[in-house]
């Protein structure tokens, strides 16, 4: 089984309400390669990440004017994990994801929109059991109640 490590991530908008997500990866690169793609794909970037006992700070922009600004608004992507069954699934959620990201119904998430995401999930997220990601099965809009920093 390869070796097992969760990244955390914490984002920020500009009203003061933040968002904490989590991912279980191999290696740091791996959790530096998700974070900065979904930081390509939303209109917040991280304030924090860490990768075991590592902490990374980074400055916490934010696009006041664009259509989902608000960390509770998010996308919610879904991978399926393993080759052989039983197969599993595991997902990322991305807060004030950029509208670009979705179909014009602005509910389902366009994959090719997020191919840089689906390939740093594929090379290095793992689901609870250490099954690999092996591909996209679907991503929507949601919602998620933010916490407050």
């Amino acid at each position: 089984m390869a070796e097992q490590n969760r990244s955390h991530a914490t984002w920020v908008d500009n009203s003061g309400a933040g968002f904490a997500g989590s991912v279980i990866v191999g290696t740091a690169a791996d959790a530096q390669a998700i974070w900065s793609a979904v930081a390509a794909v939303n209109n917040i970037t991280w304030l924090s990440y860490t990768f075991e006992q590592e902490f990374f700070l980074r400055q916490s922009p934010v696009s006041p004017t664009a259509t989902y600004i608000d960390v509770g608004d998010v996308a919610i992507l879904e991978y399926q994990t393993g080759t052989a069954a039983p197969n599993g699934k595991t997902r990322l959620v991305i807060p004030a994801p950029k509208s670009t990201i979705f179909l014009p119904d602005g509910v389902t998430v366009a994959g090719a929109q997020v191919t840089a995401i689906s390939n740093a999930m594929i090379s290095g997220a793992l689901d609870v059991a250490g099954r690999p990601v092996v591909g996209l099965t679907r991503g929507y809009r949601g919602s998620m109640p933010p916490r407050r920093y």
